[in-house]
């Protein structure tokens, strides 16, 4: 995998006004992070628990119990829409998506 690529692996943005571009231009690093092991990209699937408490967000990958990405939201929602993207020109597939409230 390319190295540069892999540092953008798990990202935050917060659309309309604060997607990868500006976020990385204004805060390089603070809202992406690598997946390490790095999975591979014709045969592995990983597993991402994404536990949002506003204002938090952390991102737990294949069961760790560390968060490969932890920020505070840039937005003041506390309700609403979640996200999953695949970047441009990129493969991704998602299946078993499963979203809970604690409400």
């Amino acid at each position: 995998m390319n190295p540069e690529r892999n540092r953008h692996s798990v990202q935050y943005i917060s659309m309309p006004d604060n997607d990868w571009s500006t976020l990385r231009g204004a805060f390089p690093g603070k809202y992406e992070n690598t997946i390490n092991p790095v999975p591979q990209p014709v045969d592995d699937w990983f597993n991402a628990k994404i536990v949002v408490n506003y204002p938090m967000v952390r991102v737990y990958v294949n069961g760790s119990e560390k968060p490969t990405l932890e920020i505070d939201q840039i937005s003041d929602r506390k309700q609403g829409k979640v996200g999953l993207w695949v970047g441009n020109e990129s493969e991704g597939w998602f299946r078993n998506i499963v979203l809970t409230s604690k409400q």
